[in-house]
């Protein structure tokens, strides 16, 4: 059984508002988790902050036992300091990308320019 940890939208129309939620990977987005965990607010306070509450042990004891969080709820994760951010030559998307390198091009007065090579 593939246990995940994301969020349940219980906020109404226009006003989101989520619970990050552990539950198994086949159930629906709102259907009855395993275990709430916390609440995420994403929108701003007047203050321009965000509100994230989470309980960090609950949270920490199903990350210890395989419970793997979608990429939404990884990036909270990242920012509540529960999960260490991957190295950015380790990030797929920034593989993917074709390199570019800065290459020195002789001129004719000698002087030379950089350009870009993809």
């Amino acid at each position: 059984m593939v246990v995940r940890i994301r969020l349940a939208r219980i906020g109404g129309r226009n006003n989101p508002l989520y619970r990050v939620v552990v539950a198994n990977a086949k159930t629906r987005r709102d259907g009855k988790p395993l275990e709430a965990v916390g609440m995420y607010n994403p929108v701003l306070t007047p203050e321009g902050n965000k509100h994230l509450d989470l309980a960090a042990p609950r949270v920490k004891y199903w990350l210890s036992v395989g419970a793997q969080p979608t990429p939404p709820v990884k990036k909270l994760l990242v920012k509540a300091g529960l999960v260490p951010e991957k190295p950015m030559h380790l990030r797929p998307w920034a593989l993917d990308r074709p390199s570019r390198r800065v290459v020195r091009m002789p001129t004719l007065e000698g002087q030379e320019e950089l350009a870009v090579k993809e």
